[in-house]
């Protein structure tokens, strides 16, 4: 299994409602993309006693493999809404964080 994670802060003049759109379109992903076992998306919270908050929201997806995770990649149906997360981030494209690890076992 492995965990591709994603971190960014959202600009502040993007609404809720359009933040929450993007993250259902992200969570069908699901259903429609092969190899995905679980999404999970959301606003981060920070423990009271950290003081770097970069990061405003963020998303993980748990892929069956090595070969679903790049096929994820691959995977045109993606796209759209890619695009529409690098539109509502400080920074676009250079704003995400994004990082995998593989289940330790």
């Amino acid at each position: 299994m492995i965990r591709h994670v994603v971190l960014f802060e959202v600009k502040p003049e993007i609404s809720s409602t359009e933040l929450n759109s993007i993250f259902e379109e992200l969570m069908l992903w699901k259903t429609t993309i092969k190899g995905i076992l679980s999404i999970a998306c959301g606003k981060c919270n920070y423990h009271k006693n950290k003081k770097i908050k970069t990061f405003t929201h963020g998303f993980s997806i748990d892929f069956k493999d090595e070969l679903s995770f790049k096929n994820f990649f691959d995977d045109r149906e993606t796209h759209s809404v890619k695009d529409k997360l690098i539109n509502i981030v400080v920074n676009g494209y250079d704003g995400i964080f994004g990082f995998e690890f593989e289940k330790f076992e």
